[in-house]
């Protein structure tokens, strides 16, 4: 059995839009205020846009860690999310 765990930021984008920026690697325990201003920042930079031209990440929404189990079944491998 392994455990995988994901911060995941959403936003909405200018072309009103959810999207999220997913991240594998984040330090715990995760403090609110420091996401919070990570978000800002991001939302702030606009320099990630769409193909068409919309900003990606325009103003933040929400935060949350997903956690995901995977467990072996007779060599067949199922994910279970928490």
């Amino acid at each position: 059995m392994t455990e995988a765990k994901k911060l995941v930021l959403t936003f909405k984008g200018s072309h009103g839009k959810s999207t999220s920026l997913t991240l594998a690697k984040f330090k715990e325990p995760v403090d609110p205020a420091k996401v919070k201003a990570a978000m800002t920042t991001i939302a702030q930079s606009k320099i990630f846009v769409t193909k068409e031209g919309h900003f990606k990440y325009m103003t933040p929404v929400s935060a949350r860690i997903v956690a995901t189990q995977t467990d072996a079944v007779d060599g067949v491998a199922t994910e279970v999310s928490l």
